[in-house]
């Protein structure tokens, strides 16, 4: 008699009489129970050799009929009786009656109690005892059911398809987008407006907010993310009422709130440039939308700070938009997800490379975002990211979501939209000579005076004198940043001098005299025994805030810097800055921050002008800018004349450039122009201008005519909708590839109705690799002096190549996006809807598939090792290990792994190796060795968790009570119930007495519904075996 589990014994003893009565739907499901048990024991464990042909004897054994399986189910069967018949005439029937089960543990490993039964009239007796069992009706013949679950289990004989074994791991791997596609509905008046790749993106989003707090939309430009978020937002309102509050970049502020407006988003737009101001009066949201989240990837910076104290505070979840969610390094991707998630809150997944080469020596949380921070592998990111990151390529979404015309153009297909075409990316050089005005500060003599520069300004503690007292504590504050912000702004400083110093002479020349002017703002209060601006109240000091990309200055307005005049002595920029100081003070006094020059050694003052001097001689060696000799400018104004009548947008990554060039394309009668650059109050009325119809605008309503010349600096290369233009002209190009790539986003968006766009990069006829040579020049002198720079500004070997295909214009340099650069779920997701449609019966037959199932592979790349693909699995973690012939780990990066595993239908099963199942035990035997060390960490979670909140609470209690001590104890073991954790959120938000926290948790515990103990006993379960799959050089 098989054992039911613990619920249908629950329910049988809810009356003793049930027990001992017998019918044939409670002799159906015993049946069905006591299959499910041997079905699960087939999964459970590592499979062996051995254990092979030990199923497969005992398969065909009663495929013979040598041996005979029936499950009794009249009643509850605890005998255990062996009966032997022996044809012989020295003995019959012999008997062995006892304790011990059929069973390993019951028949060699327990101590039991058995006795033998010799004399026959006993044995007859036991025999027809058992006789009447065996032929009784509800003992159930199962022969046949357990031959079929060997035969579809890892023992059967016949080799399972490779095919069956990718499919299982895509199934699993893609779990959290099938259940987002399952759980969430799209609002009805989105419904037709999204395509079929949004709608998913959205309703995976709507999953990870709702369930882990927050997500992360990292679709690459042109997609439509601002869209997904609207419909992640709305989908949580509909269901939840939850509100929503925008926090985008101040030039993108009027598009968000016409997108709110639009689809009736309760909720408000704030600049992110005015949180420090509104977010700490700020009502509660439910909601954060932080759009180019990546723009918040300084922790240590005060508009973080503010940002991530609001979200914790208000418990509000977050969803962050980003087309380049990490760059360089994914450090980048841990910053943004530290604004909802603390840095030692327990994920529910371990970064298992790292904790594996780590062994014993990492202390701290291991399931945590810090443990993450410390890895350096790529595969423990992934498993990070398939946790919070929605992240599409458009080539994934053309080969997934994309259909073919006629004539070979890609297109995708909304009801409202109808079809959207893929244009084809056309790259075009455009070459110039350098004249000999920019030749001679286009060289090496000017950026070895650029490396040589002290830049003192940004590095004021390196001139704060020792042992200073009597500092108040707004001052010793002010130093602290200046610390803070130590060598970091001198790199950005260097850096964007020689950005403008490749943008153009004349803006290169303006900035040298703004810098010379500032320095001498600072030595005339030196001298004068002044106190020195270094930043604005309630902002970053001036030294961390400066942005040089865009030519300002913190607490410097645009009128005290304007630079028509043209100095090359000290005196004439002494006399100005004196000006410029005394305005400051006399109108700017309140809102600066100011600090004594006298905490500063008599060095600041020497540095300072060393660098002026410097700056004089640059001035001195073209201080007559001429446009009318600018060879480069006449190449753009050919360039504009020349096109027919399609729209242009001219990118270059200064401000001063950006000006230069309208007034000097307008003096030479160029019409409709326009400009946009940083600092630019509102700048939508030009946008719908310039592109109308992708806007919504009604051009024809306007007072003021189209625009065709859109004029801009990289302000404009995130977050707007520009295709109804399709050529991109890039005056210079920035130093990271995904400048460029953003760039081009901006025209190739959904709705772009060209066929084709074009892409024009000026470059330097016959100059290039002199220019590589001097940006390496640059980069080499800020590794020396270890000051940082931007991840955006950083210029590696590796790009050198990709500047070279674009002068050699390879179109296919602007659709460079990494083969890996997709959320591994959506990637998963998209392997299982393309086989479950090509053939809708192998859902089911995955789906039916057993655990610990196998196949092998002929290897397809003739330097690839043979060995074992293993995939397993806990309750927190999906591992997929690609192992080599000794069982050792050669590779875990899922998504690689999991391109290693592709196959076709139709790709023949091989034979697998003997040491299989050796592989297999090794790799699973490292897995569980691992998890076994480290556990499960951080039991209570941060200090934001209701479950720790509640424990702390109890724990303060004196003098506790039985029912008190075991609610302490079963908090600290078992997870609290979905409602039981909802419902402690919001009483601890709404700050009610300790009183009523308690008297609804004791109602609860009597009630069995505080904590989910089912849930706590799969969390310690250790890591099983999914599927594994042998990949071999020919078959065996």
């Amino acid at each position: 008699m098989y054992a039911p589990d613990w619920q249908f014994r629950k329910e049988l003893l809810q009356d003793e009489r049930e027990i001992w009565s017998a019918d044939n739907k409670k002799a159906r499901r015993l049946r069905a129970e006591a299959l499910k048990k041997f079905r699960n024991q087939l999964m459970t464990g590592i499979p062996s050799n051995e254990d092979e042909r030990g199923l497969r004897n005992l398969a065909r054994q009663l495929k013979e009929k040598k041996v005979i399986v029936k499950c009794f189910t009249r009643h509850p069967l605890h005998a255990k009786l062996y009966l032997t018949f022996n044809q012989t005439e020295f003995a019959g029937k012999i008997g062995f009656l006892g304790s011990s089960n059929l069973t390993y543990a019951g028949l060699e490993k327990n101590g039991e109690l058995n006795i033998d039964v010799l004399d026959q009239e006993p044995c007859e007796n036991l025999s027809k005892w058992f006789e009447d069992k065996w032929q009784d009706q509800f003992s159930v013949d199962i022969s046949q059911e357990i031959i079929s679950l060997i035969e579809e289990s890892w023992a059967g004989e016949e080799l399972l398809p490779p095919y069956r074994i990718y499919m299982k791991m895509a199934y699993h791997l893609s779990e959290d987008a099938r259940k987002g596609l399952t759980d969430f509905y799209i609002p009805n008046e989105l419904k037709n407006v999204l395509f079929d790749f949004q709608s998913a993106a959205v309703r995976i989003a709507a999953r990870h907010v709702y369930h882990r707090d927050g997500v992360l939309i990292g679709d690459v430009v042109g997609l439509g993310k601002t869209l997904m978020a609207i419909a992640t937002a709305k989908i949580l309102e509909e269901e939840h009422g939850w509100q929503s509050l925008i926090l985008c970049p101040k030039n993108l502020e009027a598009m968000w709130d016409e997108h709110i407006q639009k689809w009736g988003v309760r909720g408000r737009v704030i600049p992110i440039s005015q949180v420090q101001q509104k977010l700490p009066t700020l009502k509660r949201h439910h909601i954060v939308i932080i759009d180019e989240s990546h723009n918040l990837r300084n922790p240590l910076g005060k508009r973080y700070q503010i940002v991530k104290d609001y979200i914790l505070q208000n418990d509000s979840k977050c969803i962050l938009l980003s087309a380049t969610p990490y760059n360089k390094t994914y450090k980048d991707l841990s910053s943004q997800l530290g604004l909802f998630i603390d840095s030692d809150a327990d994920l529910g997944i371990r970064p298992n490379r790292f904790l594996k080469e780590a062994g014993e020596h990492f202390e701290g949380f291991v399931s945590s975002l810090k443990a993450f921070e410390e890895s350096p592998y790529p595969e423990d990111w992934q498993q990070l990211m398939a946790q919070f990151l929605v992240r599409r390529t458009r080539s994934f979404i053309k080969e997934n979501y994309g259909k073919k015309s006629k004539s070979g153009r890609y297109y995708i297909e909304a009801t409202t939209e109808g079809k959207k075409f893929f244009p084809e990316r056309v790259a075009k050089t455009i070459s110039y000579e350098v004249d000999e005005q920019y030749k001679r500060l286009f060289s090496e003599e000017v950026v070895d005076m650029i490396n040589d520069l002290k830049l003192a300004r940004y590095d004021l503690n390196q001139y704060k004198k020792k042992n200073l007292i009597g500092l108040s504590e707004e001052e010793e504050n002010l130093f602290k940043d200046l610390e803070r912000s130590r060598a970091h702004p001198k790199g950005f400083c260097r850096i964007n001098l020689f950005k403008r110093l490749e943008s153009s002479g004349f803006a290169f020349l303006q900035s040298v005299q703004r810098h010379i002017l500032r320095n001498c703002i600072f030595i005339y209060a030196i001298e004068n025994r002044q106190d020195l601006i270094v930043g604005e109240k309630g902002g970053e000091v001036i030294a961390d805030a400066f942005d040089d990309k865009e030519g300002g200055m913190i607490g410097f307005s645009e009128e005290s810097e304007e630079t028509s005049w043209f100095f090359t002595d000290f005196d004439s920029f002494y006399k100005k800055a004196e000006e410029a100081y005394k305005k400051y003070k006399e109108r700017n006094s309140r809102s600066l921050r100011w600090i004594s020059s006298s905490y500063f050694t008599d060095k600041l003052k020497a540095d300072l002008k060393k660098d002026i001097e410097q700056f004089i001689s640059l001035l001195k060696m073209s201080k007559n800018w001429n446009p009318e000799k600018d060879l480069k400018l006449k190449k753009l104004e050919e360039l504009l004349k020349n096109r027919k009548e399609e729209k242009a947008l001219v990118f270059t990554q200064s401000r001063e450039t950006a000006e230069y060039l309208k007034k000097q394309l307008q003096n030479r009668r160029l019409q409709n122009l326009n400009l946009i650059t940083g600092g630019m109050d509102n700048i939508q009325p030009i946008i719908k201008r310039f592109s109308p119809v992708s806007n919504e605008f009604d051009i024809k309503k306007s007072e003021e005519s189209e625009i065709d010349i859109l004029i801009t600096t990289d302000v404009l290369s995130e977050g707007q909708n520009l295709q109804d233009c399709n050529t991109i002209i890039n005056y210079d190009l920035p130093w990271a590839i995904i400048k460029l790539i953003q760039r081009v986003g901006r025209i190739d968006r959904i709705g772009q109705e060209s066929d084709k766009i074009f892409c024009h990069s000026f470059m330097p006829d016959e100059n290039l690799e002199r220019q590589i040579k001097l940006r390496s020049r640059i980069q080499n002198r800020l590794r020396e002096n270890a000051e940082v720079i931007g991840t955006d500004e950083q210029f590696f070997e590796n790009e050198r190549q990709i500047l070279i295909d674009l002068y050699n214009e390879k179109s296919e340099t602007l659709e460079k996006e990494m083969a890996d650069d997709i959320d591994l779920s959506s990637f998963a997701l998209e392997i299982w809807n393309k086989g479950i449609k090509k053939d809708p019966t192998l859902e089911e037959k995955v789906k039916n598939m057993p655990d610990v199932v196998h196949s092998s592979k002929e290897i397809e790349k003739k330097n690839q090792s043979e060995g074992v693909l293993l995939f397993a699995k806990s309750h927190i973690n999906n591992y997929l290990l690609y192992l080599n012939e000794e069982g050792k780990s050669i590779k875990e990066d899922q998504m690689s792994i999991l391109k290693l595993a592709e196959c076709q239908p139709d790709t023949r099963p091989l034979k697998r190796t003997k040491k299989h199942y050796e592989i297999v035990k090794s790799g699973l035997e490292d897995i569980q060795e691992s998890f076994s060390r480290f556990g499960l960490s951080n039991r209570l979670g941060t200090s934001r968790n209701p479950r720790r909140k509640l424990f702390e609470k109890l724990d303060d209690i004196s003098k506790k009570d039985e029912a008190e001590k075991q609610i302490m104890d079963d908090i600290y073991h078992f997870p609290l119930s979905n409602e039981a954790e909802n419902t402690l959120k919001r009483m601890f938000r709404r700050k009610i007495s300790d009183t009523e926290v308690f008297n609804l948790v004791r109602e609860k515990h009597r009630n069995e519904t505080l904590v989910n103990k089912k849930e706590a006993k799969r969390m310690d379960e250790k890591p099983r075996i999914i599927c594994s799959m042998g990949l071999l050089k020919k078959a065996i």
